[in-house]
């Protein structure tokens, strides 16, 4: 699901290039990270939220389904410069460093909300109510 600590890490890494290309994990791969009850939102319905963003330039679905890199083929294709990770190692990692990509891995960013995916879905779960309003206005994030 997403949420405002998505956006702060997609700014971030918009501005290391001119051109941001954002990778959609498949159902697959979630369900395979996460568990049997994710992804709540399907692949195609991500993709189509993070293109009408306009810090996004281009969004690819991944095809993989667990831990095999068989994104590395779309990686190929797209051929950026970096690749963003989070923090949670990927299987794709070192064969993506052999492709002569620089790996650049953001620390845990903070959702000014304090909300991330887990705590929406928990809240949802309760049946408590999910205030995403933070105190900050629009572009004081930076």
């Amino acid at each position: 699901m997403f949420h405002d600590g998505h956006l702060l890490t997609l700014e971030k890494a918009k501005k290391l290039r001119d051109r941001l290309v954002v990778l959609v994990n498949s159902d697959a791969r979630i369900r395979f990270r996460k568990g049997n009850n994710r992804p709540i939102i399907p692949q195609k319905s991500r993709a189509r939220i993070l293109e009408a963003l306009r810090i996004v330039d281009e969004v690819v679905l991944g095809t993989s389904k667990g831990p095999v890199p068989e994104d590395l083929d779309t990686i190929r294709l797209v051929k950026p410069d970096k690749w963003v990770l989070h923090r949670d190692p990927t299987p794709e990692e070192e064969a993506v460093k052999d492709l002569g990509i620089e790996i650049v891995r953001f620390p845990y960013i903070k959702s000014p909300s304090g909300l991330n995916t887990t705590k929406i879905i928990d809240k949802i779960r309760k049946g408590d109510k999910v205030n995403i309003v933070t105190k900050k206005k629009v572009g004081e994030y930076k």
